[in-house]
């Protein structure tokens, strides 16, 4: 009896990641990294909508980005992609793992806009 939940849980558990693997992978590079700040800037042009417009990165520094969004679930974000590295990632409506997330508390002028993403193998 106790198999049943296990199997419906395990198919669940499936079906998610399926529907991560099904969705279109976005390309993007990493721009601007802080303890509390991950830019990352969209580079294919369907997607632009996704970020905002154009993007500063910090108050007088003249580095100027378009199309750009900061990550919301850093800590899922992986440690070793470099600035101006180019990755894939698919776009998530909520992490969950993000409620146990610490990040510093500077304010780093950060972009407005903010995403749930999962970076592509």
């Amino acid at each position: 009896m106790k198999s049943i939940p296990l199997f419906i849980s395990f198919f669940l558990m499936l079906k998610g990641c399926s529907s991560i693997q099904n969705q279109s992978l976005i390309k993007g590079k990493l721009v601007y990294r802080s303890c509390a700040t991950i830019a990352v800037q969209i580079l294919d042009s369907s997607y632009f909508h996704l970020g905002q417009p154009e993007w500063e990165a910090g108050k007088g520094t003249g580095k100027t980005y378009s199309h750009v969004f900061a990550v919301a679930n850093n800590c899922a974000f992986p440690e070793g992609i470099a600035i101006d590295q180019e990755f894939s990632f698919v776009v998530l409506k909520d992490d969950p793992s993000n409620k146990e997330c610490m990040v510093c508390e500077i304010y780093d002028y950060p972009p407005q806009v903010k995403r749930f993403i999962k970076v592509g193998e």
